[in-house]
């Protein structure tokens, strides 16, 4: 197989592999074929024709710091949207049903017979007592912590110069 690279502004649009012995004015229309160059099999989309030789773009700068602590507080959002499991219920985490989790917790905590529909995560109903939104409240309230303590572990991190990377920011919400 012969790979061929297209370029466009002196960069690799896309890579175009022809079968052995067809050349690319048999396959293609001429002002495509120069566009064309020979390209290794390591050469991708993004590399630049420099001088006539394919070389591959700079690495990208590292994150800053504030880069960094951005993309943590963006993970930590996330997370803390995700929901989590209680009793094997899975439970909303949003910011609205963190809101709803909280009143139903104040009503049932003075009638232990409280009870209501309440929508899971998948989507079902089910009825819940007192007890159920006392312990999906406390779950809830222990996810939300944690998420927040998993940000600001990290943003020490990113001030000691100890995470440097997107990649470790995103191992430490993992």
């Amino acid at each position: 197989m012969q790979r061929f690279a297209r370029i466009a502004g002196h960069v690799v649009a896309e890579i175009i592999e022809l079968p052995d012995g067809t050349e690319p004015s048999a396959a293609f229309h001429s002002t495509l074929v120069g566009a064309l160059v020979p390209a290794a099999d390591d050469v991708v989309a993004g590399w630049r024709l420099t001088g006539g030789v394919l070389v591959p773009p700079p690495a990208p700068a590292p994150p800053t710091a504030d880069q960094l602590r951005s993309h943590a507080a963006a993970r930590r959002w996330q997370r803390l949207e995700e929901g989590i499991s209680v009793a094997g219920m899975p439970v909303r985490t949003d910011e609205r049903t963190r809101t709803e989790i909280s009143l139903a917790r104040t009503d049932a905590a003075d009638d232990p017979a409280w009870s209501t529909s309440w929508k899971l995560g998948t989507g079902a109903f089910v009825t819940i007592g007192a007890a159920q939104i006392e312990a999906i409240a406390a779950a809830v309230s222990a996810h939300v912590r944690d998420c927040f303590a998993r940000e600001a572990a990290v943003a020490a991190a990113i001030a000691a110069g100890t995470v440097t990377t997107y990649s470790e920011v995103e191992a430490a919400f993992a």
